[in-house]
């Protein structure tokens, strides 16, 4: 079986973005004088954005509305979308590589729309892509299967043909209970999980360009 198209999550798979996220909702309690709850963090990873400012406000009893929470997180990490976060090495390779595969590139992100552009657009990869996807755009999770099919019906993709490329564990058990083939790159913030996410994924990688020894991919 060869693919015919490619859905990308962004962030610790596209962009070296984890470090910013890594204690993101401990910072934000702890700036209201809350201490979090051990393994809070871990908790926060696997759910999106829209789920963990949910979680915060339910389970701290916080007056903020998990929408103003959202806020709050929007202003903590957006500067470094626009103007730092780096490409993970080697994507700024391998993205003209599979183009040249004449394959569909997708971006499926549980992070905010705008965050993904601005930083896809200063990294200059943007055009490589058909669409970009996120969880609040399209009101579902990572964790609903729903989310990926409702990508490929939107692009007429056959999940047996459509490759989901992840760093979380939790996104790339949904995309296989999508009947999904799945790529896992390894991200140091998922590396306690990296055995598991080895053994779960079709295909694990530790550098984003070892992707173009994909025996999925259709021939240079």
């Amino acid at each position: 079986m060869t693919i015919s198209a490619i859905i990308f999550d962004v962030d610790g798979t596209l962009l070296d973005s984890m470090p910013v996220w890594d204690g993101l909702g401990c910072r934000f309690l702890q700036k209201r004088g809350i201490e979090p709850e051990a393994g809070l963090q871990d908790k926060l990873f696997a759910l999106s954005l829209q789920q963990g400012a949910e979680y915060l406000q339910q389970t701290y009893r916080l007056p903020e509305t998990p929408a103003q929470i959202l806020s709050a997180f929007d202003r903590m990490v957006q500067d470094s979308y626009q103007h730092h976060l780096p490409l993970k090495p080697g994507i700024s390779e391998l993205l003209p590589a599979l183009q040249n595969r004449r394959l569909t590139q997708l971006v499926a992100s549980a992070s905010q729309l705008s965050w993904i552009e601005a930083a896809l657009d200063r990294t200059g990869v943007s055009g490589y892509f058909q669409a970009i996807y996120t969880c609040p755009e399209m009101r579902l999770h990572k964790d609903d299967p729903r989310f990926f099919q409702a990508i490929l019906r939107e692009h007429g993709l056959s999940p047996e043909q459509t490759l989901v490329v992840e760093d979380a564990l939790y996104a790339i058990c949904t995309a296989r209970a999508a009947g999904m083939p799945t790529a896992a790159f390894f991200d140091p913030t998922s590396e306690t999980q990296w055995q598991e996410i080895c053994q779960t994924a079709d295909f694990a990688y530790r550098t984003p360009l070892e992707l173009l020894t994909c025996p999925l991919l259709p021939k240079a």
